[in-house]
């Protein structure tokens, strides 16, 4: 392997991968500003850097929270087809891009959701991740690219300000003393670290895994459940404050079925989420 580059690298993940990657390999990292995406000419100039046997990461992405809309759907699919373009001439040896569970849509209740499980984009965001996957698949299909696909779940770690769940709740609990809930903290989610996830990002490209994964741990927590266990590792003097829920909003019970996961030979080590958690108040307080 001659180098690994990682597109967002200013990103929450980006960083965290490039900054870890480049400990152990020869790492490039392009943010929006050194590499445009969405101009064809601009991307072949840049990645002209990329010879047979490297390694992409496509961590860049318009995100839900940045915006969420026909015009950053289209974006995100033309910096997919941009990226094909380039590797179709180059033909890298992998190819890792970081998609999102929410291809499967919100009204999946009372199922382990698989890699199997029906896609159903429900907004413009997930639908621009079902796209980018199809494109890139298809490229690196036949250009003989091997392409490991993430699906994301709730990603959290240090560096993820106003990026995640836990730190909302964290940070509230933290600044305010109170953790404010809603639909009485019943929906229940799989948050994954972000130690978590680069593990499975190293050893995917130690043994050039190709295929798609959901990145997840197999274990989902109701959000009332976090808001205890954060109380009682940074205070009891901690309120845990319950708001009127929406009539129209209803719970939404995410659990996964990580059987693939296991198979793939990615995953190494444990996950301990209240010794995770832990680790991330420690954090956050020392930052």
């Amino acid at each position: 392997m001659n180098k690994i580059v990682v597109l967002g690298n200013s990103g929450f993940i980006g960083k965290y991968l490039y900054d870890k990657l480049s400990i152990q390999y020869k790492t490039y990292g392009l943010s929006s500003v050194e590499c445009n995406l969405l101009n064809i000419d601009e991307v072949k100039k840049t990645l002209v850097v990329l010879k047979k046997n490297d390694i992409l990461i496509l961590c860049s992405s318009i995100t839900r929270l940045m915006e969420n809309s026909i015009e950053s759907m289209n974006k995100n699919i033309l910096m997919a087809q941009n990226i094909a373009l380039v590797i179709n001439n180059i033909k890298i040896k992998q190819l890792i891009f970081l998609s999102t569970i929410d291809v499967y849509g919100v009204n999946i209740i009372d199922e382990y959701i698989s890699e199997d499980t029906q896609l159903n984009p429900y907004d413009y965001y997930a639908t621009s991740k079902v796209v980018s996957e199809f494109i890139l698949r298809k490229v690196c299909k036949e250009n003989n690219i091997n392409l490991f696909i993430a699906r994301l779940s709730g990603v959290y770690g240090h560096g993820d300000k106003n990026k995640s769940t836990i730190y909302a709740l964290v940070s509230s609990a933290i600044k305010n003393k109170k953790i404010i809930l809603y639909n009485k903290g019943l929906d229940s989610r799989d948050f994954i670290s972000i130690e978590y996830l680069f593990n499975i990002i190293l050893n995917s490209i130690k043994i050039n895994y190709d295929g798609t994964l959901n990145i997840a741990t197999g274990q989902s927590f109701t959000i009332k459940d976090i808001a205890y266990i954060i109380k009682k590792l940074s205070g009891d003097s901690i309120e845990i404050v319950y708001k009127k829920e929406d009539l129209n909003s209803r719970v939404n019970d995410i659990k996964f079925n990580i059987s693939k996961l296991r198979d793939s030979k990615l995953l190494n080590k444990k996950v301990d989420f209240n010794e995770s958690i832990n680790k991330y108040i420690r954090d956050y307080c020392e930052s």
